[in-house]
């Protein structure tokens, strides 16, 4: 089950790699410069309406329903370890 877990956990982070990578050329930024936990809003590569794309793709590709109850009292902060997190299976 561990296996499985962690190849979901590896195909939503390249859905959101292999989406994300035009987005951050946009902005003068590329993947070596961002790291995982880097809020993507503050960068200035997504938007709201980006976020409910990007979640819906990862959600058509996947088959998982992403679970936001993880965020809890933390500050929402749109990164790509967040989105990970979000549909860890």
């Amino acid at each position: 089950m561990a296996s499985q877990q962690h190849n979901n956990n590896f195909n939503v982070k390249a859905i959101i790699i292999d989406w994300l990578q035009p987005k951050l050329v946009d902005v003068g930024s590329n993947l070596e410069s961002v790291s995982d936990s880097q809020d993507l809003y503050e960068l200035g590569a997504v938007d709201s309406f980006d976020f409910v794309e990007l979640v819906a793709k990862i959600e058509e590709k996947t088959g998982i329903r992403p679970n936001f109850d993880t965020i809890g009292d933390k500050r929402f902060v749109m990164s790509i370890e967040f989105l990970t997190q979000a549909f860890k299976t």
